[in-house]
């Protein structure tokens, strides 16, 4: 079979749910061809449904790169996001979790746009200062609006 066959049976079974297909499909693309930075997230996306944890994140990280390359800053920080969300249940790599998180918002600053992967960031940042205790530091979210305990109102 073709590269491109194998591409979009990939992607096929990725759009149906089908994620052991989706994830050996991609996957020997992958083999054949780099794959670009969508086809990278399906990957990643699969290999993390099926429980491929290393092939998750590998594929996670190229899709990284592969968006960074492209000046893709809140995709490259998404990216981050699910790279420190796999990471953040491995308490040996709580410390490299960290990192990609502060990558991710560093990226986003940088960007000087409010995007839907601010609050993915954001929010992760918030759960780690939970995990280190600092219960007023994930309040605070870093002063962005938060909720006040027993209110119905953003601060």
């Amino acid at each position: 079979m073709t590269n491109s066959g194998r591409l979009e049976r990939g992607r096929a079974a990725f759009d149906r749910d089908d994620w052991s297909t989706a994830f050996a499909e991609l996957a020997a693309a992958d083999r054949l061809e780099p794959l670009g930075a969508e086809d990278l997230d399906r990957l990643s996306t699969s290999a993390f449904l099926i429980g491929e944890d290393a092939a998750s994140l590998d594929a996670r990280a190229r899709a990284h790169t592969a968006f960074l390359d492209r000046g893709e800053a809140s995709r490259a920080a998404r990216s981050a996001f699910w790279l420190a969300f796999v990471l953040f249940d491995r308490p040996s790599q709580q410390a490299q979790a960290g990192g990609w998180l502060a990558r991710g918002r560093r990226l986003l600053d940088e960007s000087g746009r409010e995007c839907a992967e601010y609050g993915f960031v954001l929010s992760a940042l918030a759960l780690q200062r939970v995990g280190e205790g600092d219960l007023e530091g994930a309040l605070r979210s870093n002063g962005r609006p938060t909720w006040e305990p027993g209110s119905a109102t953003a601060t």
